[in-house]
């Protein structure tokens, strides 16, 4: 049976293998080569989400491109995003929208399900620039099979994060949830693993000029971009990645392994106890479990950054609002859930 969320991934081995392929006459005129992947069977797709890993010098970026197979058609390729480690040429794209699919920022959202997906990768960079290189690709696949359903709770944990933040903490803060959240988990993992690239996020002071605009999508003018948000930890020696789950059951899996998890969601006012006040769309970090609470560290938390929040009302927040998606930021050689066949992750 085909799961509700699939993850698929190719590393830089697997890349090597994809077709190369000259640029077409409207790409963008500074592409050099085109990186195309197989084609992926895929049983009732509805909705996709890229993410990778890119090494860019000064003047070089990647674009990357989607489309599908419905009904034995291949739609054209939808343009899904722009980057730059430098952030020089950055940017999410408008929906494109036709009879196959539409692009909502770093979704593509199919209009009938479809049966083959495939990724095409633009090398781009001025004149005497480094090509750029394109270290890991990820495609999150959500499909029409309904969700997996477990009754085993979540495993219980704690993690202790060295530094807390509140987006509010700053004058232009207010929209700042995901780069908050993603210089929490990074903090983390410089505390860990003491790795001098992590170093910097160690202070919270260095958010706004490093987080935020490493992350900005002059696209969308916002800070919320699923994909970019990972992609700018890739950065930084971790692995990460976009992908979604269908049960809090699989986060505990992730926090019992010492591995803080961002969730996307939303929730009106008092929906969920202990939560501040409504949002339309919003990143938290779960940082583990109790018997019946998921133990929370929220970036809009204000002067209390640690909460505790009812699990079946996180939930249903978190499904209802991204169908599940969270950011997972870990290193790549960190013992780490087996998955399963339901599970979306590597």
């Amino acid at each position: 049976m085909t799961p509700h969320h699939l993850l698929y991934h190719w590393d830089e081995t697997a890349i090597d293998r994809w077709e190369r392929a000259a640029p077409l006459p409207d790409d963008d005129p500074y592409a050099r080569i085109a990186l195309i992947s197989p084609a992926l069977a895929v049983s009732e797709a509805i909705e996709l989400i890229p993410s990778w890993a890119a090494d860019t010098s000064p003047d070089g970026w990647i674009e990357v491109q989607l489309r599908v197979q419905q009904s034995g058609r291949w739609s054209k390729w939808y343009r899904m995003a722009v980057w730059s480690n430098d952030g020089s040429h950055r940017t999410s794209f408008a929906s494109q929208h036709d009879e196959y699919a539409d692009v909502a920022t770093d979704t593509l959202c199919l209009v009938v399900p479809g049966q083959a997906v495939q990724v095409r990768v633009l090398l781009c960079g001025l004149p005497g620039a480094d090509m750029p290189q394109l270290l890991d690709l990820f495609l999150c696949i959500t499909t029409t099979a309904p969700p997996s359903v477990v009754s085993v709770p979540p495993a219980l944990s704690a993690i202790a994060l060295p530094l807390l933040m509140s987006q509010y903490d700053y004058p232009d803060g207010a929209g700042w949830c995901s780069p908050t959240a993603v210089h929490m988990v990074l903090a983390y993992w410089y505390a860990q693993l003491l790795d001098p690239r992590l170093a910097q996020f160690a202070d919270g002071t260095t958010l706004p000029h490093l987080t935020v605009a490493g992350i900005f999508d002059p696209g969308w003018n916002g800070t919320g971009n699923w994909s970019f948000n990972t992609a700018f930890a890739a950065r930084f020696g971790l692995r990460a990645y976009v992908t979604r789950f269908d049960t809090l059951e699989q986060v505990g899996r992730w926090t019992a392994a010492g591995v803080p998890v961002i969730l996307s969601l939303a929730w009106e006012q008092n929906q969920i106890d202990d939560a501040p006040a409504r949002t339309g769309g919003h990143l938290t970090i779960v940082r583990g479990f109790t018997e019946t609470h998921a133990l929370i560290a929220e970036p809009a938390g204000r002067d209390r950054i640690l909460r505790a929040y009812p699990q079946t009302q996180l939930a249903t927040a978190w499904q209802a609002k991204s169908q599940g998606t969270v950011y997972l930021i870990y290193p790549p050689d960190r013992p780490r859930p087996v998955p399963g066949p339901a599970d979306a992750w590597i």
